[in-house]
């Protein structure tokens, strides 16, 4: 008898598929596997159906067709081949059968590789090479572009295209570099040194599609030095959109396609046509916009504006009744003073003016002769206090006293002016009015 809780939960082939199915995908998702490729079979329909073993395990594989077309590792397919490949682990509930639906194949050491790529990133990233600040900005009309790749490189042609339909003034120069393989990275470096030294306005790095083992090149340490270091702006156009390498960071910009990079380096001739057209279309409205309200303005004034005969004519008959006005005043003003200069006159008539003069100058006389008493009388007083103070100098001066018998002694160059200043012994200086002489004290 059946237990009555596995009873109730009786399942059909179908639940039972569709709940490992989701329990398969839910629990594993996206996942990475590497192995041999094996049983491939490449039906019309455009998927790939394969076998993914190794020495102790196989899991059945499909690759639908929009994968398949999104690919550009498809080469790796091939029977006994090593690769890798990603995608969705699950049931096909049908079969019951347990696979893999492959997302995207990839070589077999890309792990190898990616860890390097990552290691060599951080270690650049931290020197600041990546930084922002260092990008130079691309020139606006570029007139000399170098192109550093393979003269076969994949997009190449569709690069000069592009730059030579976009933009036909500018000269291009290919400076011929291995993309790939062990001697590439250095021809690599060698180009954009070259390139550099030339004084290109811009520079690109081009190169078609690949894997990861294709494009190392441009995950190489010298190489992105010698791109940070260029002074000529570099654009990057390695791979596809997908593909991400070292340079694409380290340049000034990073294109998806080699296409894309003549895009954004190159003006487009017919938009700048077309933009110029415009701008004249514009520019000629604006003058002709101008003009108009110029025009009105000029009739408007033109409306206010008086010949200037008019104007000269009403100034002058201003200018006649001003002085008229002006004459009538000055006569008025000559008048109202004639009255009192009459009277003035009168009064200073020249019999008036002589007895003035008579008098005035017989009190000039009489002055004179006050002053001449006053003059005499001072200095008479001046003369006798002249004498007088000279006698009394006479009297006080030394000489005049020497004269009468009196003598100066001295000492030492000192005078003496009392007996104690000598001593017995001390030599003595006698002057008198007429010379001096020396002598000496002999008791005291």
């Amino acid at each position: 008898m059946v237990p009555m809780s596995l009873a109730d939960n009786i399942l059909t082939v179908s639940e039972l598929n569709y709940r490992v199915k989701s329990t398969l995908e839910a629990q594993h998702g996206m996942v990475k596997v590497q192995g041999e490729v094996s049983n491939l079979s490449t039906p019309k329909s455009g998927h790939i159906y394969f076998t993914l073993k190794d020495s102790g395990a196989e899991i059945a594989c499909a690759m639908f067709k929009r994968y398949v077309s999104l690919n550009q590792e498809m080469h790796l397919l091939k029977e006994g081949n090593a690769c890798c490949v990603e995608g969705l682990i699950t049931l096909y509930p049908q079969r019951g059968q347990y696979q893999l639906m492959v997302h995207r194949v990839s070589p077999h050491g890309e792990g190898i590789l990616r860890k390097k790529y990552l290691m060599l990133h951080k270690k650049l990233k931290q020197q600041g090479i990546f930084d922002v600040i260092h990008k130079k900005p691309l020139p606006a009309f570029p007139t000399s572009v170098a192109v550093v790749t393979s003269p076969a490189a994949a997009g190449l042609q569709d690069l000069l295209v592009t730059l030579k339909k976009r933009f036909p003034f500018c000269a291009l120069t290919i400076y011929p570099a291995q993309v790939q393989g062990d001697n590439a990275a250095k021809e690599l470096c060698n180009g954009v040194l070259a390139a550099d030294k030339a004084n290109h306005d811009a520079l690109i790095l081009c190169r078609g599609g690949g894997s990861i083992e294709d494009l190392w090149c441009f995950n190489d340490e010298t190489l992105a030095i010698t791109i940070f270091h260029a002074n000529t702006p570099i654009i990057s156009a390695v791979g596809h959109e997908t593909d991400w390498t070292i340079c694409d960071e380290v340049s000034d910009v990073r294109a998806a396609t080699p296409t894309q990079a003549a895009l954004i380096l190159t003006p487009d001739m017919q938009q700048l046509h077309d933009k110029l057209a415009y701008s004249k279309d514009s520019m000629q409205q604006k003058i002709h916009d101008y003009l108009n309200k110029k025009q009105w303005q000029y009739r408007l004034l033109a409306q206010r504006l008086r010949h200037p005969l008019s104007i000269i004519n009403e100034q002058q008959q201003q200018i006649s009744l001003r002085t008229k006005q002006l004459q009538h005043a000055i006569w008025r003003c000559l008048d109202s003073y004639q009255q009192p200069l009459d009277f003035y006159s009168e009064k200073i008539s020249k019999p008036t003016i002589i007895h003035h003069i008579d008098k005035k100058q017989q009190q000039l006389s009489n002055d004179v002769s006050s002053l001449n008493r006053l003059y005499a009388a001072y200095v008479q007083t001046r003369m006798y206090q002249y004498f007088r103070l000279r006698d009394s100098l006479k009297q006080l001066n030394p000489k005049a006293l020497m004269q009468r018998g009196f003598a100066v002694i001295s000492c030492a160059e000192k005078r003496l002016v009392s007996a104690k200043q000598a001593s017995s012994g001390s030599k003595i200086k006698i002057t008198l009015h007429d010379g001096s002489f020396e002598a000496t004290v002999a008791a005291k």
